[in-house]
């Protein structure tokens, strides 16, 4: 019997809207108690399981593409870059889990509204279009990689509460889409950069890139 992947907890609109973001700012049990078809789902299930179909190392390569994802737009968006970098679980006892994180700097985030969300999601999208490139791009692995997203999904929220407006929820979505596409190269590229390297400056990211 193969373990339940995330998908298997969600109910059909919520699966249809992880076509575009995660949907809520927080973790799939959140998401359950605040829908009663997605709660039903999740009973006698354990834990939905993270893109099993994947090896260490393509999720490693996963990881770096969602982060250069983030570097490469922030710097076609005008946006600082301070630091740049990925983990294995096994490589940081303090993070159990793999990832990565870019830094933006203290003022990083001080840019149009347009231009900082299209930073905030570039990582998801950076991510599918890697799914798709790698011919892994299967529903569960799709919902998988937005679910690995959702602290960009958390910060989107934040964003909304702090400028006041009663944005789309999906602003900056096809602005991310558009500019990962247009600059791939330049993020599959730093991608290699990071995994081979694990953590990269703000002056290593531009000088690798062209921008300095």
């Amino acid at each position: 019997m193969t373990s339940p992947r995330i998908i298997d907890h969600m109910c059909p609109a919520h699966v249809e809207a992880c076509h575009v973001r995660w949907p809520i700012a927080g973790d799939w049990p959140e998401l359950s108690n605040q829908c009663e078809e997605c709660e039903l789902r999740t009973r006698g299930l354990s834990s939905g399981q993270g893109l099993p179909d994947l090896t260490p190392e393509e999720v490693d390569q996963l990881h770096a593409i969602h982060e250069a994802g983030h570097a490469v737009a922030a710097l076609h968006c005008g946006m600082p870059v301070a630091s740049v970098e990925i983990w294995r679980s096994s490589e940081n006892r303090d993070r159990p889990d793999g990832g990565g994180y870019t830094d933006f700097g203290e003022d990083g985030w001080g840019v149009p509204l347009i231009g900082r969300l299209t930073v905030l999601w570039a990582g998801q999208e950076a991510m599918d279009r890697w799914l798709m490139e790698t011919g892994l791009a299967t529903d569960a692995n799709r919902l998988d990689v937005r679910f690995l997203a959702r602290n960009d999904a958390r910060l989107f929220e934040e964003t909304v509460a702090q400028e006041g407006s009663n944005m789309p929820r999906d602003m900056g979505v096809i602005d991310a889409r558009d500019l990962v596409a247009a600059e791939w190269e330049q993020v599959v590229s730093l991608a290699a950069e990071l995994v081979t390297h694990r953590r990269l400056s703000g002056d290593q990211v531009r000088g690798f890139l062209g921008f300095n």
